[in-house]
């Protein structure tokens, strides 16, 4: 099987993968994509589980045999061809009807001594075994190498091998006199100058002669005529070059200013089918109306958005490519609910986040992936599982009240930074939770992989890093992601941090496996999943190893940040209300008396749950999801939204490709459906039975109080109830052994993905409050 070791960009793709990168991954793998000849892709389908596979490097100055792998997993659609974003993309290939499949490889090892084609090529045009190889391969092997498809049908990218040359390309790669072979030069019939010079003048003297009237110039005569002529023709090259430069200057300012006026004006002002849509002036040209969402509170902008152009309108985005915003329920429904897998997540551009995944998990899975892979882990996320993980929160909780405790002893101040604790705490919880491991944070012992986490969390800056840079890198790396080989200090410590959490990633899946296949009984989610996967009611279901493991990243992206920043912006609403802190400490109280914490009984306290959901609905961790058309279709609306011109819109009509923003952070503030004091934090309204009309959102589904923090629908948030069990654990401890006061800062939102915290004027997240200890 062939595969390209050095870069080679196709469609702001990297295609490179070689029999390292094959190793860095381990027993996990990789899914062999790409394979676009059905010749290829047939041999692909015949593939059996273990079966040998050689590693051929391709498309490189020295092509060869670098190395062994096996099949993983029997062929099954391949996916790439899905993704228009993708360099394999292919039209024709459907969901339903594949086109083209592909096997799950995994490392076994890689040669000692590389076995080139040019030495294959020398092998083949030799008669007898040479004397350096009689005792390394026989003269039926030698026949067997002659015989490869390889050497005749050089081009196809999957071939089958017979065993007899199987086993002398391994014995070859067990000897350095491989390396010494080559293959014999090519014998070509060559004419020297002189011989061409002589054959061209033939004809001309026979001419010559046959002309007998034209007398010859003597040459003393044609030498300067030529030499005129050469410096004549010097000179009108001399003076043409000039022009030709300058004709090519304006050929290219002429495209530009085409490009832009098509781009800028023509496109959104003349030819867009939603130039009659209301919506902000764009900010910038290579921006947009993104760069109104840099170092500000992105849900705020929403909803300023939504109070002065309505529920549909449209924005500018990168390049000035124009995104559909909404935050109209009847058109969410529509996306999330009625037709879900016709309107995939937008991170086919630039799947730099797909990459610290390590494949494809839940979080961006689509279409049947999607469905097979949420029926496998949907039973991880049951509820006495998660109440099976409870002691995990509460002794990280306890732990992070602990470290406060000692801070506090060891500093003049009683202010504290309390969004890194927080942090710290839900990266544990997330990491001993969902896989099993412990990332030391909260001691300040914080180990390889988190640090590598922390990394990729900041896109290569540091934590403290200026929200606008890190905006900048993950915009360019989403439009441009061969930026990330860019030799840049923060894309090194970027892939640098990629590469080691692939790697620690497999070595957690190894040890989850073999605990599996023993007596212990691990809780966490990934050591059920794999159960789960091994199950004979998944047989027809199961993931690939390559798909387990995306599940891990999965996890630790979903439930760290947002978890964190949902408890620091509650504390700081908390510490500014003492009356409502203050019942909520007495109403968690009475269960603190008791030995050990009732996961149920914290779960149904009133206040805490009304706190709770009034937080997740007028914070909710991320402020948008986008979403884009996989095919041409029409969005129908609820009545009242309108053109620039007043007239109504029923519908959207869109087309494939269409880029849409949905607004969770406005969405959750609707007036009609919450009431005049929709943007104010009160609790009470989910205990006073006014909690809002819901006749506006009725038949949505939504999952967790009539709200979309969690989205809808069969993409809704897998883990959300575990996401609310282990914030009320942790603002429950927290509260019982701390009261929580207002420093004196202004505190500001900018938002990336999650809305962090800011000190008015500064540059670093943190959420500074005065801490006075309880108990």
């Amino acid at each position: 099987m062939k595969a390209e070791p050095e870069s080679r960009i196709e469609k702001g793709k990297d295609v490179k993968f070689s029999i390292d990168d094959l190793e860095a991954l381990r027993d996990v793998g990789s899914p062999w994509d790409g394979v676009r000849n059905h010749q290829a892709k047939n041999i692909m389908k015949s593939m059996q589980l273990d079966d040998s596979v050689l590693f051929y490097h391709s498309n490189t100055k020295r092509p060869g045999v670098a190395g062994l792998a096996k099949v993983a997993r029997l062929a099954y659609p391949d996916f790439t061809a899905f993704d228009s974003s993708h360099p394999y993309y292919d039209e024709k290939s459907k969901e339903d009807k594949p086109s083209w499949y592909m096997v799950d490889v995994v490392f076994v090892s890689k040669f000692d001594n590389f076995v080139s084609l040019k030495a294959l090529q020398a092998l083949a045009a030799m008669d007898d075994v040479p004397d350096a190889l009689k005792d390394i391969i026989t003269t039926e092997q030698l026949s067997a190498i002659k015989a490869m498809d390889l050497l005749s049908r050089g081009r196809l990218s999957v071939q089958r091998v017979d065993q007899t040359a199987y086993d002398a390309i391994l014995a070859l790669s067990k000897t350095a006199a491989v390396t010494e072979l080559a293959p014999p030069p090519r014998t070509r019939v060559k004419t020297s100058k002189q011989d061409r010079e002589e054959t061209e003048e033939a004809p001309a003297k026979a001419s010559a002669l046959s002309k007998s009237k034209r007398k010859a110039q003597p040459a003393q005569e044609a030498e300067p005529a030529r030499a005129a002529k050469a410096a004549k023709k010097a000179e009108e090259s001399t003076k043409s070059t000039p022009v030709m430069l300058s004709n090519l200057l304006v050929a290219f300012c002429a495209v530009l200013v085409y490009t832009i006026v098509s781009r800028y004006y023509i496109k959104p002002h003349v030819l867009s089918p939603f130039r009659r849509f209301r919506g902000p002036a764009s900010s910038s040209l290579l921006l947009g109306n993104l760069k109104d969402l840099i170092n500000a509170d992105v849900a705020q902008v929403h909803r300023d958005w939504v109070q002065r152009f309505g529920k549909v309108f449209r924005i500018s985005a990168t390049l000035a490519e124009e995104r559909i915003f909404l935050a109209d329920h009847k058109a969410i429904a529509h996306l999330l609910i009625a037709r879900p897998y016709d309107y995939p997540k937008t991170l086919g551009k630039g799947r730099f986040i797909g990459k610290f995944l390590s494949g494809g998990g839940v979080l961006l899975a689509e279409g049947d992936a999607h469905k097979r892979q949420r029926k496998i882990v949907n039973p991880s996320f049951a509820p006495s599982q998660i109440r099976a993980l409870f002691p995990i929160f509460a002794a990280k909780a306890a732990l992070l009240a602990k470290v406060w405790k000692t801070q506090l002893e060891c500093q003049e101040s009683d202010v504290i930074d309390v969004s890194v604790g927080l942090n710290n705490a839900t990266l544990d919880i997330i990491g001993a939770a969902g896989f099993g491991w412990d990332f030391s944070s909260l001691t300040g012992d914080l180990d390889d992989l988190g640090k590598s986490f922390k990394t990729i969390v900041t896109g290569g800056g540091s934590e403290g890093a200026k929200e606008s840079s890190l905006i900048v890198r993950l915009v360019l790396l989403r439009y441009m992601p061969w930026l990330l080989h860019a030799p840049t200090q923060a894309m090194s410590k970027l892939r640098q941090a990629l590469d080691n959490t692939n790697r620690q990633f497999a070595k957690i899946y190894e040890r989850a496996c073999a605990n599996s296949r023993s007596d212990v009984e691990d809780k966490d989610l990934m050591s059920q999943l794999i159960k789960a996967n091994a199950d004979d009611s998944n047989k027809g279901l199961r993931m690939s190893q390559y798909e387990v493991l995306g599940q891990i990243g999965s996890f630790a992206l979903a439930g760290h940040e947002t978890g964190a920043t949902s408890l620091t912006w509650t504390l700081h609403l908390l510490a500014n209300d003492q009356a409502l802190q203050g019942r909520l400490r007495d109403e968690v109280a009475q269960l603190m008396s008791e030995d050990e914490l009732d996961s149920q009984a914290l779960d149904e306290l009133p206040l805490l749950d009304a706190v709770t959901k009034e937080t997740m609905r007028l914070l909710p961790p991320l402020p948008s999801t986008q979403r884009v058309a996989s095919k041409d279709d029409v969005i129908p609306l609820a009545k009242g939204n309108v053109d620039r011109d007043g007239k109504a819109i029923e519908a959207i009509s869109v087309k494939r490709g269409q880029e849409i923003l949905v607004s969770i952070s406005a969405f959750n503030v609707d007036p009609e459906v919450w009431g005049d004091d929709a943007a104010e934090f009160r609790p009470d309204r989910w205990t006073d039975g006014k909690a809002g009309d819901h006749s506006a959102t009725k038949g949505m589904s939504l999952l967790y109080g009539n709200m979309l923090t969690f989205l809808a629908g069969p993409r809704s948030c897998i883990g959300y109830k575990m996401a609310l069990l282990e914030y009320k654990a942790l603002l429950a401890i927290l509260l019982h052994s701390f009261r929580f006061d207002d420093a004196g800062h202004d505190m500001i939102k900018r938002t990336i993905a999650v809305a962090k915290p800011y000190v008015k004027g500064e540059d670093e997240t943190r959420m500074p409050l005065r801490l006075c200890k309880i108990v």
